[in-house]
Protein backbone atom coordinates (compact mmCIF):
# COMPACT_ATOMS: atom_id res chain seq x y z
CA UNK A 1 0.00 0.00 0.00
CA UNK A 2 2.81 2.41 0.88
CA UNK A 3 4.56 1.54 -2.37
CA UNK A 4 1.49 2.41 -4.45
CA UNK A 5 0.97 5.67 -2.57
CA UNK A 6 4.64 6.62 -2.93
CA UNK A 7 4.50 5.99 -6.69
CA UNK A 8 1.44 8.19 -6.95
CA UNK A 9 3.08 11.01 -4.99
CA UNK A 10 6.24 10.70 -7.06
CA UNK A 11 4.17 10.98 -10.23
CA UNK A 12 2.48 14.10 -8.90
CA UNK A 13 5.78 15.72 -7.92
CA UNK A 14 7.81 14.89 -11.04
CA UNK A 15 6.76 16.97 -13.97
CA UNK A 16 8.10 17.61 -17.43
CA UNK A 17 10.70 20.40 -17.23
CA UNK A 18 9.65 23.73 -18.78
CA UNK A 19 12.59 23.46 -21.19
CA UNK A 20 11.09 20.33 -22.74
CA UNK A 21 7.75 22.06 -23.21
CA UNK A 22 9.56 25.02 -24.76
CA UNK A 23 11.43 22.76 -27.17
CA UNK A 24 8.16 21.04 -28.11
CA UNK A 25 6.56 24.39 -28.90
CA UNK A 26 9.67 25.57 -30.77
CA UNK A 27 9.78 22.45 -32.95
CA UNK A 28 6.08 22.86 -33.68
CA UNK A 29 6.61 26.47 -34.71
CA UNK A 30 9.46 25.47 -37.02
CA UNK A 31 7.31 22.75 -38.61
CA UNK A 32 4.52 25.25 -39.25
CA UNK A 33 7.03 27.77 -40.61
CA UNK A 34 8.49 25.23 -43.04
CA UNK A 35 5.00 24.22 -44.13
CA UNK A 36 4.10 27.84 -44.82
CA UNK A 37 7.39 28.41 -46.63
CA UNK A 38 6.86 25.38 -48.84
CA UNK A 39 3.31 26.46 -49.63
CA UNK A 40 4.51 29.97 -50.50
CA UNK A 41 7.31 28.75 -52.74
CA UNK A 42 5.18 26.23 -54.60
CA UNK A 43 2.16 28.52 -54.82
CA UNK A 44 -0.17 25.75 -53.69
CA UNK A 45 -2.89 26.67 -51.18
CA UNK A 46 -3.78 23.76 -48.98
CA UNK A 47 -5.82 25.47 -46.29
CA UNK A 48 -7.56 22.37 -44.97
CA UNK A 49 -4.32 20.40 -44.63
CA UNK A 50 -2.55 23.32 -42.95
CA UNK A 51 -5.44 23.85 -40.57
CA UNK A 52 -5.54 20.13 -39.79
CA UNK A 53 -1.79 20.08 -39.09
CA UNK A 54 -2.00 23.13 -36.83
CA UNK A 55 -4.92 21.63 -34.90
CA UNK A 56 -3.10 18.30 -34.53
CA UNK A 57 0.01 20.00 -33.18
CA UNK A 58 -2.08 22.07 -30.75
CA UNK A 59 -3.91 18.97 -29.49
CA UNK A 60 -0.63 17.10 -28.98
CA UNK A 61 0.89 19.98 -27.02
CA UNK A 62 -2.22 20.24 -24.86
CA UNK A 63 -2.15 16.46 -24.29
CA UNK A 64 1.47 16.58 -23.09
CA UNK A 65 0.70 19.50 -20.77
CA UNK A 66 -2.46 17.79 -19.46
CA UNK A 67 -0.76 14.46 -18.80
CA UNK A 68 2.05 16.30 -17.04
CA UNK A 69 -0.35 17.55 -14.35
CA UNK A 70 -2.41 14.55 -13.19
CA UNK A 71 -4.14 16.38 -10.33
CA UNK A 72 -5.98 18.87 -12.58
CA UNK A 73 -7.05 19.24 -16.19
CA UNK A 74 -8.95 16.85 -18.42
CA UNK A 75 -7.07 13.75 -17.25
CA UNK A 76 -7.46 13.45 -13.46
CA UNK A 77 -5.95 10.51 -11.59
CA UNK A 78 -8.58 9.17 -9.16
CA UNK A 79 -7.81 8.26 -5.55
CA UNK A 80 -10.60 5.63 -5.35
CA UNK A 81 -8.36 2.62 -6.27
CA UNK A 82 -6.12 3.44 -3.30
CA UNK A 83 -9.12 3.63 -0.98
CA UNK A 84 -10.46 0.27 -2.20
CA UNK A 85 -7.06 -1.33 -1.75
CA UNK A 86 -6.79 0.05 1.78
CA UNK A 87 -10.28 -1.21 2.63
CA UNK A 88 -9.39 -4.68 1.30
CA UNK A 89 -6.42 -5.08 3.65
CA UNK A 90 -7.41 -7.08 6.75
CA UNK A 91 -6.65 -5.41 10.08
Amino acid sequence: MNNIHERRLTGLRNQVPPEVTGILIGVSMMAMWFTGLQGGVSGARRRFINLFMAATIAVLIMLVVDLDRPSRGLTVVPVQPLIKTFQGIPS
